[in-house]
């Protein structure tokens, strides 16, 4: 029987996240020098943003009247700009179920449908605080030129539905996915039984399902899994937040992984039954965005109490906690691998968890700098 693992959720004092209505965002220009320069509240936001991430900083040191400063930069098109053969359609909120979701339908997926007894591959996606490709305000075309997860669904080939739940931009002290992340695998149901009806297929597809989450989305992806989402691939992008759920998440991948030896060392020799053992492994993908970070370089000590490890409580961010990740991950394999027989069989299974940096990004973009999406979602 597979582990069921418990998320456990930080203990932090709850803050109110609501905005007055028709009260204005602050601009990024509110937060600029008179000489252009910008001012040394953005610059320290920014940086713990980069570093605590912007759960963390939403709850704790941005006022209810503001919003997460974004980059300036505007996207090119006021719309998601997905590749050729790409579709966008909305789902309205499923009243008990969850909220309302941006979908995409690749190409291949609609091919699929057109067909007999169609089967499709569903991505589900958790964005962060700073918005998700629903919002308004230039907010959702911002997102989707970040993300690129239209043009990266697409450049899989495979039949794939994308569905975006949309959680909003702190419109209350609830901000959250309700249903989609504490019952997901009704949500999907909900969202695809719509579909059907809007979109006027014969009958509902079959379906695979795959999870993702960025940023604060992280830990709504991996409460879904807790919740027993059955997800072929997972990815989090800069989606550890604090010790945690860094714990939780080690926690988690340790028991995929001894599900997976289980399951390798149960196949013996039998070459076919190592291959249907790999492929019923998760296959699943970390990014943070920068560099990865070098123990010896830069002075780090993976192996201390989390509580008591810098790196894991937000000195180093991101790369502090997935640096701590991958580690565990090493000392798995150096502490198991070899029960799994041959050093082939070794590789093939550590190639399912890839953990890693993407020099070049930044907190906002690494979805869509890192390829992670299309990445994630196996060949």
């Amino acid at each position: 029987m597979r582990a069921r693992v418990r998320l456990r959720r930080e203990e932090e004092p709850k803050v109110s996240r609501g905005r007055p209505t028709g009260q204005p965002a602050a601009s990024a220009s509110r937060s600029r020098s008179p000489g252009g320069q910008p001012s040394p509240f953005r610059v320290s936001l920014l940086l713990a943003h980069r570093t605590l991430g912007n759960r963390w900083v939403q709850r704790h040191l941005v006022p209810s009247d503001r919003i997460i400063l974004r980059d300036p930069k505007k996207p090119e098109s006021d719309k998601p700009p997905t590749k050729a053969g790409t579709r966008q359609v909305n789902v309205s909120a499923l009243k008990g179920i969850g909220p309302q979701a941006v979908v995409l339908i690749t190409a291949a997926a609609t091919t699929a449908l057109a067909g007999t007894d169609p089967e499709v591959h569903v991505l589900i996606h958790y964005h962060g605080h700073t918005g998700g490709y629903g919002d308004v305000g230039g907010v959702g075309a911002q997102r989707a030129a970040w993300d690129q997860i239209g043009p990266q669904i697409e450049a899989t080939g495979r039949p794939v539905i994308a569905i975006l739940p949309q959680a909003g931009i702190r419109a209350d002290e609830n901000w959250g996915f309700g249903g989609a992340a504490s019952k997901p695998t009704e949500y999907i149901a909900g969202v695809m039984a719509q579909l059907t009806t809007q979109e006027k297929w014969a009958a509902t597809p079959k379906y695979t399902v795959a999870v993702s989450g960025h940023s604060g989305g992280g830990y709504q992806a991996a409460s879904a899994l807790a919740q027993g989402l059955k997800a072929e691939e997972v990815m989090i992008f800069d989606g550890i937040n604090g010790y945690l759920e860094l714990g939780s998440m080690i926690t988690w991948v340790e028991s995929r992984l001894n599900d997976a030896a289980s399951r390798i060392q149960a196949a013996g020799t039998d070459t076919k039954k190592q291959d249907e053992a790999l492929a019923s492994t998760v296959w699943f993908r970390a990014y943070h965005h920068g560099r990865d970070l070098d123990p010896a370089k830069d002075k780090v000590d993976l192996s201390e109490p989390f509580k008591k490890n810098r790196d894991a409580v937000g000195d180093r961010g991101y790369a502090g906690r997935y640096a701590i990740l991958k580690d565990r991950v090493d000392k798995w394999f150096a502490k198991n691998g070899s029960k799994l027989g041959d050093d082939a069989l070794q590789a093939r299974l550590r190639g399912h968890f890839d953990i890693k940096g993407v020099s070049g990004s930044e907190h906002e973009d690494v979805v869509g700098k890192s390829r992670g999406i299309e990445k994630g979602l196996k060949p």
